[in-house]
């Protein structure tokens, strides 16, 4: 990430880190401990003072905030199905019988998968 385009990627970077940081409460430290690198590290990325930002370290903090690493470094410029991919997540990870569901259906042939789709909409209306 050289020159003036690596510049820009690593600002916008840095402003997705800290706003998705910001909005899962999360400290530097929680974050840097959970994707196995320093707090300097990530107040470094935070501050878009890291030159050539490594994937591995990228990916690490991605999946530490909930979030493709691809959004992480720019891609796109809506959260909208991230934020709706981290309330799935928070979700499945709050009640284990949604894991258990999501698990079975995961073998299902498209005919099944519309039909548990019935039946879950008519629960839901019952």
């Amino acid at each position: 990430m050289k020159g003036k385009n690596g510049k820009i990627e690593r600002l916008r970077l840095a402003e997705r880190l800290r706003q998705r940081r910001m909005q899962s409460g999360m400290t530097l430290q929680q974050i840097a401990d959970a994707a196995g690198v320093t707090k300097s590290t990530i107040q470094r990325y935070e501050q878009a003072t890291i030159e050539n930002p490594r994937p591995v370290v990228v990916q690490g903090i991605a999946a530490v905030l909930g979030v493709s690493p691809a959004w992480l470094c720019g891609a796109g410029e809506s959260d909208e199905q991230e934020v709706v991919f981290e309330d799935v997540v928070e979700k499945l990870r709050l009640r284990p019988e949604l894991c258990e569901l999501v698990c079975a259906a995961a073998d299902y042939t498209p005919a099944q998968l519309r039909c548990a789709v019935r039946v879950v909409r008519a629960l839901r209306e019952s």
